[in-house]
Order: C-alpha cells, then sequence, then structure tokens
C-alpha cells in the first residue's frame, strides 16, 4: 500500500483557496445587506388615510396583542370581563350619544379617548357625537364583518357619519391623530361609519390631554393653497361669482326633516336653479342640519 505524503506546499496552497473563498462570501453578504437596508431607507411611508386596508387591520390586531388583550368570545367573557373592572362603562353626557348600542362598556383608554373627541365635536358643531357600537363578542359579530375585528377586545367603536361641514371636522381630527400614531380610523360604506381604534400602548392621560382638533383655519388655509395653484382666469371667475353672491339680497335656513329644493322653492316663490347657484350646488340633494342661503325677492 502506497501512502500518499502532503508537502507543506499543497497544504498551503488548499489554505489559501479556502481563505479567498471565505473573504468573497463575507464581501457579498455585506454588499447584500448594504444594498437591502438602502431599498427600505427609500420606501415611502404609509400615508395616513381612512379608507379600509388589510394593513390598517394588521395595525390593530397588532396593538390588541402589544396590549395583552383577549377578544371576549360570548356575553359571559363580556360580562366578567366588566366585573373584574377591564372594561369601563360609557354613559351618555352632554357631548356624547349612545344609539342602539348593545354592550355600552370599552377600555378604559378607549373611553378617556372618546369623551375628549366628544368634546372637540361638540365646540365645533354644538351637536353630540353619536356612537353606534362599542365592544362585541366574537358570536354577536354581524354577518359583514371582519373575523379580525377588534372589536371584541373592546378598543374598537363605531362612529355615525355627521352631516355637511362637521363630517369635514371630523374626517380631519382623525386623520391628524392618525399621523400621530395614537388610533386607527376607517370610513366604512356598509353601514356608512367611522370606525375608531385606540391604540391602548400609546395612549396614556397626558397624552388624551394634549390631543387638539384640527382646527377650521387650517381648513381655510388648505383651500387657499388650492386657489393659488389654479389659473388666473379660474380665480378671475370665482371673484365675480362672489361679488354677485354677496350683493344679493340673501337669508340663511337650516334644512330641516322633510324638506327639499323644491319645497323650499316653492314655499319662498323662487326657482330651484336659483337656489342651486347661490348654495353653489351640483345637485338637488341636501342633507339635514345644512345651512342653506335662500334668495329674497326685491
Amino acid at each position: 500500500m502506497r501512502t500518499r505524503i502532503w508537502s507543506t506546499q499543497s497544504w498551503s496552497k488548499q489554505l489559501s483557496c479556502t481563505s479567498i473563498f471565505i473573504i468573497m462570501t463575507g464581501v457579498l453578504l455585506v454588499t447584500t445587506i448594504t444594498s437591502c437596508q438602502v431599498s427600505l431607507a427609500k420606501r415611502p411611508q404609509v400615508s395616513a388615510s381612512l379608507r379600509g386596508s388589510s394593513s390598517s387591520v394588521d395595525r390593530q390586531v397588532i396593538a390588541a396583542r402589544r396590549a395583552g388583550l383577549k377578544r371576549y368570545k360570548s356575553r359571559r367573557q363580556v360580562l366578567k370581563a366588566i366585573k373584574q373592572g377591564r372594561l369601563k362603562r360609557v354613559r351618555p353626557n352632554h357631548y356624547l350619544e349612545l344609539a342602539n348600542v348593545s354592550y355600552p362598556y370599552a377600555h378604559p383608554k378607549l373611553h378617556t379617548l372618546l369623551n375628549r373627541l366628544a368634546r372637540l365635536y361638540y365646540q365645533h358643531c354644538r351637536t353630540r357625537l353619536v356612537v353606534t357600537s362599542l365592544t362585541r363578542p366574537i358570536n354577536e359579530q354581524p354577518r359583514n364583518g371582519s373575523k379580525r375585528s377588534v372589536h371584541p377586545a373592546g378598543i374598537a367603536a363605531d362612529l355615525r357619519v355627521p352631516p355637511y361641514v362637521c363630517r369635514k371636522w371630523l374626517r380631519s381630527t382623525l386623520l391628524s391623530w392618525e399621523k400621530q400614531g395614537v388610533i386607527e380610523a376607517t370610513r366604512e360604506k356598509r353601514p356608512p361609519h367611522f370606525h375608531l381604534v385606540a391604540i391602548p400602548n400609546r395612549l396614556s392621560r397626558t397624552k388624551v390631554a394634549q390631543l387638539k382638533a384640527s382646527s377650521p383655519k387650517k381648513l381655510r388655509k388648505k383651500a387657499s393653497r388650492r386657489l393659488k395653484k389654479r389659473p388666473k382666469k379660474y380665480t378671475r371667475k370665482l371673484k365675480k361669482s362672489r361679488q354677485t353672491r354677496t350683493s344679493r339680497k340673501a337669508k340663511t335656513y337650516r334644512v330641516k326633516r322633510g324638506d327639499s329644493i323644491w319645497r323650499l322653492s316653492r314655499r319662498w316663490q323662487v326657482s330651484e336653479k336659483a337656489i342651486k347657484r347661490l348654495n353653489s350646488l351640483k345637485s338637488s340633494h341636501i342633507e339635514l342640519g345644512q345651512i342653506l342661503r335662500v334668495p329674497v325677492q326685491g
């Protein structure tokens, strides 16, 4: 049997090859990691919006898990949580109204958040904020509800869609709070309502007290910015139309239940087109509580 004797030169060659291979793999790993980091940095941040999506549902579920909250499966579990003090009763007051709420209980942090939002809403609209749903167990979820809904955890609330200007205010405030990372909000269509979810780990009493509403001045600034971007011909037309509107004699009227533009035109003996022009309405659709300017003859 011949024995193969390895020389020092062969060993050195083999070691040099392996070292070169290890260095090359290390360089490739470093380059791939840096490229991944750059791609992640270049990704645009998710902007706050009220459109429902799977990512917003994921954030809601993660918030409930981080807070250590469980989803209540039945009425018995909800009553047990109430006795243990994990859910706090939401009572109607001067600022807040409950409409057909089966379980008027919520997580303590959602309770404080709703009271804060209702006070700000009343300051702006002079009407109460209407809550249509709070905590719901899993076996009492509606058919069109999501299986991953956080209503059974007690950190979600449904708000009735308010009419006219109050809707814009509520939408802008929810968007501003969502940008701060305090809530998750979506605008649902069937049935129409605002879905509000409080994130417990990011909320405290001081944080809730510091939350502010988006003032109407900001909305005016946004409108003025849009006007600046428009061409000069368009702005001239707008100014002329505003001058003609202000020069006409008109009185204000708040829309009541059962009103329509046809009935108002008959009541004040004015054409429907005149009411639409004065209020810049594209259609004959008006909402309850909307303030209209009615032209007066003479």
